[in-house]
């Protein structure tokens, strides 16, 4: 978050407190400031998350993939689709969904993806979980029964 008008601490403050559950509202709060530069944090500290991910993790060797899915709102604000006072009115009930990979043994997060939960999402969730884990690493998938993972692992992996 290089070259932000915050002091470093507020902003690591601030996103601790939005990874504990506290809402965007309560963080502005708490922190006296406005919502709209809350939700603007966590979207630029999820970019800065996955470049850093991409970079770092690879040849990942895990017994288990817990695959699961919860509903979120960040993705339409960023592509411009939902301004930022809309999404505030309307996280509580949003149609758009975070897709997770995670080892359940070292809650390590593999993969995020936002978007529909859809069969497309869950290709793509198993596809960046793949592009991830070492080569010949085939884990065990653990899945909430959504049946599009069913076809996504089919597709990858053939049995």
């Amino acid at each position: 978050m290089h070259g932000k008008h915050v002091a470093p601490d507020l902003l690591v403050w601030a996103v601790g407190a939005l990874a504990e559950g506290l809402g965007i509202r309560a963080v502005a709060r708490v922190f006296e400031v406005d919502p709209n530069t809350v939700l603007q944090w966590l979207v630029e500290t999820a970019d800065h998350l996955k470049a850093f991910s991409q970079y770092v993790l690879h040849d990942v060797r895990v017994t288990q993939v817990q695959l699961d899915e919860l509903s979120a709102l960040l993705r339409a604000v960023k592509d411009g689709e939902v301004s930022e006072a809309e999404a505030l009115t309307r996280l509580s009930r949003s149609p758009h969904w975070v897709g997770v990979a995670m080892d359940p043994v070292t809650k390590l997060l593999l993969t995020i993806d936002v978007g529909d939960r859809t069969l497309a999402m869950a290709q793509r969730v198993v596809h960046q979980v793949v592009q991830v884990l070492a080569p010949g690493c085939v884990p065990l998938f653990l899945t909430d029964g959504f049946k599009e993972y069913t076809t996504a692992l089919l597709a990858r992996f053939g049995q």
